[in-house]
């Protein structure tokens, strides 16, 4: 597989992610619920050559990089101009950083 090919399917997971990202928000699930579509995805990279737990966690991985891209793919093609994507990116920080409220 040579580099375009990677950046192909870069692009691949990157969009069906967004529509994944979507449907999962559309359903009122946590963004995680695709590492097993993504885990697919990367296995698919690298067929024979990786454990399934480094595909699961490099999966992981991925599925945040997705949602982070969809983040500020939502703000940039919005419009806004009230929020730079360095301040999106440090207010998800904030966010997952906290935990998450056990009284509802």
């Amino acid at each position: 597989m040579d580099d375009n090919d990677v950046m192909l399917r870069a692009i691949g997971i990157l969009t069906q992610g967004k529509d994944g990202l979507t449907t999962i928000r559309s359903e009122g699930a946590a963004p995680g619920g695709m590492s097993d579509t993504v885990a697919k995805l990367v296995a698919d990279l690298f067929p024979d050559r990786m454990p399934s737990a480094i595909s699961t966690g490099i999966a992981e991985l991925v599925v945040a990089f997705v949602y982070l891209h969809s983040e500020l793919a939502e703000l940039h093609d919005s419009g806004r101009t009230d929020i730079t994507s360095e301040e999106l990116l440090r207010k998800l920080a904030l966010e997952f950083s906290t935990p998450p409220d056990d009284n509802g």
